[in-house]
């Protein structure tokens, strides 16, 4: 699966070992110029083995720096792995999960920090003030000028069977991946554009920023038959 916006093609944990294509020539990865990179994933085996991880960060371990206080930071991510036989020497399966919760400040200047902070805030209170009350009279939603917490949550399953059909001499690999990606998108300039701009235009509140949500979520099916003479063939279907 090709990757995401702010997220991620496929778990960590179900990634067996990374092939690098210098200059791919076979029909099977596409008609491009350029290298490929790709992610051949693990699959199970007649072990019952698996895993799990948890990393997290938090505002109160991070930089002591007035933006990181005032807004809120937190980034944990947790996954697990498990994989093994469902028949002996015949299947297998493979699971991989991978979650991230993260919530992280914005760049730029904001209402409410301290004099001493860079970037300086250019545009008076007092004005964002009274701009925010003129919108909210006109019944829009602008938003605010303090400090604004955005966030990029991620999700990543992956699973895998591999099923032995020696009867036909063949091998049959069943895969789903899934990702999504929730991003937000949100900075004041710094420096502002002009140089020194005291207008508004320098200064949007928190009502411009971005959501880009992406969703992917891919089944492929691989039948590898061998015949006589070391011939091989693939089946692929997605």
């Amino acid at each position: 699966a090709a990757g995401t916006w702010a997220g991620k093609a496929i778990a960590m944990e179900a990634v067996r070992e990374y092939q690098v294509l210098p200059s791919p020539s076979d029909v099977r990865h596409g008609n491009f110029a350029g290298a490929s990179n790709n992610a051949v994933t693990r699959s199970g085996t007649n072990d019952l083995r698996g895993s799990a991880f948890y990393y997290g960060r938090y505002g109160a371990l991070s930089r002591n720096v007035p933006w990181i206080r005032d807004a809120r930071y937190e980034r944990a991510q947790a996954g697990f792995s498990l994989g093994g036989p469902l028949r002996k020497n015949r299947a297998h399966f493979f699971v991989a999960t991978e979650f991230q919760r993260l919530l992280f400040p914005t760049v730029g200047p904001y209402v409410g920090q301290s004099a001493s902070a860079t970037p300086v805030l250019q545009v008076e209170p007092d004005t964002l003030a009274r701009f925010e009350t003129t919108l909210s009279q006109l019944g829009l939603a602008g938003g605010t000028a303090g400090p604004i917490t955005a966030g990029n949550p991620l999700s990543n399953i992956f699973a895998r069977v591999d099923v032995a059909l020696p009867g036909i001499k063949s091998r049959l690999v069943v895969r789903e991946n899934y990702s999504r990606a929730d991003s937000a998108a949100f900075s004041r300039p710094s420096p502002p554009p002009t140089g020194n701009c005291r207008s508004l235009i320098c200064f949007p509140l928190s009502s411009v920023a971005r959501r880009q949500l992406v969703t992917k979520d891919g089944t492929v099916a691989q039948l590898m038959t061998s015949f006589e003479g070391g011939t091989t063939n693939e089946l692929i279907v997605g």
